[in-house]
């Protein structure tokens, strides 16, 4: 699948509210033309929302970064998600969190964005071992920086994907 076609499948997603299950049976129309993303969505019936997350982050780098993070990198404190390369550097660490969830009982998924705020000490705890984190949920993506942190100040924010852009 081209990039771009992955990029907008990505945006479709993201930019939804709530998923109903209903069109996610086998005989229905695909979920998505992007098979790790139909992946995720069947994944998120029976799996945790973070491992679901987390397979669906690693084919995005694979297929449009051309690499595959490190996953669940040991640190000083705790396991950060992944660790991203940087060729002029450091790797950048990378927490995830699932942006939709599901509670087996409702007949949808329904996203729910991160919260930098929700998310204060972990954020500390990996900044203690390195310069710069990223904190996302596939739909935004914060920066963090060790020498301005703070408390809870994030140096950058932006949407991955927004349709108001296009």
């Amino acid at each position: 699948m081209k990039p771009d076609d992955i990029l907008i499948a990505l945006q479709d997603l993201t930019g939804q509210e709530r998923i109903e299950l209903l069109p996610l049976a086998p005989e229905m129309r695909k979920p998505s033309a992007y098979p790790p993303i139909e992946k995720y969505l069947l994944d998120l019936k029976t799996a945790k929302p973070e491992s679901a997350a987390e397979d669906l982050l690693t084919a995005l780098c694979k297929d449009l970064l051309g690499f595959e993070p490190t996953r669940q990198v040991g640190l000083r404190e705790g396991f950060v998600d992944f660790m991203l390369p940087e060729p002029s550097g450091q790797p950048v660490p990378l927490e995830l969190k699932p942006l939709f969830k599901y509670d087996g009982k409702d007949s949808s998924f329904w996203r729910d964005d991160a919260r930098p705020k929700n998310h204060v000490g972990q954020v500390r705890k990996y900044l203690r071992d390195n310069e710069y984190l990223i904190l996302t949920d596939l739909r935004t993506a914060w920066f963090f920086s060790a020498r301005d942190f703070y408390p809870k100040k994030v140096f950058a924010e932006m949407m991955l994907f927004d349709r108001e852009q296009d």
